[in-house]
């Protein structure tokens, strides 16, 4: 009897997910509620990392690379910040 509702439920589930079916991801979730919370202006990519890790001082090379992948999706690159270390670009969500 149980294994019939399990089954059941399997097949509930499989109908209502499609994989191939865009998906928002934790990083890009994150990246969206920081342009949100500075009024949807321009980022750098310093403090895009700062809001998508808060827990991490030093921020890894797979940590930027999930950030970039997440905003080239979402965002457009505006350009090089005039200071800071290494210059990091500048990302701006698109005017609707």
């Amino acid at each position: 009897m149980t294994h019939e509702w399990r089954r059941a439920r399997i097949a509930t589930a499989r109908l209502s997910f499609d994989a191939s079916l865009p998906r928002t991801g934790r990083v890009e979730r994150q990246i969206l509620r920081c342009f949100a919370a500075g009024d949807y202006g321009a980022r750098t990519m310093t403090e895009l990392l700062r809001w998508v890790y808060p827990a991490l001082d030093r921020h890894e090379c797979s940590h930027r690379w999930s950030v970039r992948r997440a905003l080239l999706k979402i965002a457009t690159p505006i350009g090089r910040s005039p200071t800071g270390r290494g210059r990091p670009g500048i990302w701006q969500l698109p005017v609707p």
